[in-house]
């Protein structure tokens, strides 16, 4: 069995002003802007990752980039995404409706300095997800995959997939 370790741990202004990433226990924050911080796994693998200030941007220009983006990932693709100080100031409906497309039920909660963190899979889903309001804590997501794999004749096959959250 192959295992494959997700954790999001957002903290909004009042709580730590922080996004944290681990991959199989491994911090791999490697940015921590304000607004929404994304990043984008093909099974363990790192692809991509970026932060959207959609708090200090009041043109809309970051949430119309965060809505191309997240509509943009291959399907198949894990996303992990936190808050960092405040998104919601100028976070656009154009922005939340993607992120609901992929499978979000909190993020039209989110208010100014609150925490939020989400894992999906881009056309499977949400996978976990985390709300919590300003002054009350962190919002914390994990995820857990197991994949069974066999090997024949020295190559990889992926005979099913158990996807399971803890």
């Amino acid at each position: 069995m192959l295992s494959l370790f997700f954790n999001v741990e957002s903290s909004g202004f009042s709580y730590g002003n922080q996004t944290k990433f681990l991959t199989n226990n491994i911090n791999t924050t490697s940015f921590n802007g304000l607004g929404i911080n994304v990043q984008i796994y093909q099974d363990g693998t790192y692809k991509d990752g970026r932060t959207f200030d959609t708090n200090s941007d009041t043109i809309g220009a970051a949430s119309a980039e965060l809505a191309s983006y997240l509509r943009a990932i291959t399907p198949g693709y894990y996303i992990l995404m936190g808050v960092t100080g405040d998104a919601f100031s100028n976070l656009s409906s154009d922005a939340k409706a993607a992120i609901t497309d992929l499978g979000s039920t909190k993020i039209g909660s989110l208010g100014f300095c609150d925490s939020w963190s989400f894992i999906a899979r881009k056309g499977s889903g949400a996978i976990a997800e985390s709300y919590v309001p300003r002054y009350g804590g962190g919002a914390r997501v994990t995820s857990v995959t197991t994949k069974a794999i066999t090997y024949y004749k020295g190559v990889v096959g992926e005979e099913q997939s158990d996807y399971t959250v803890k």
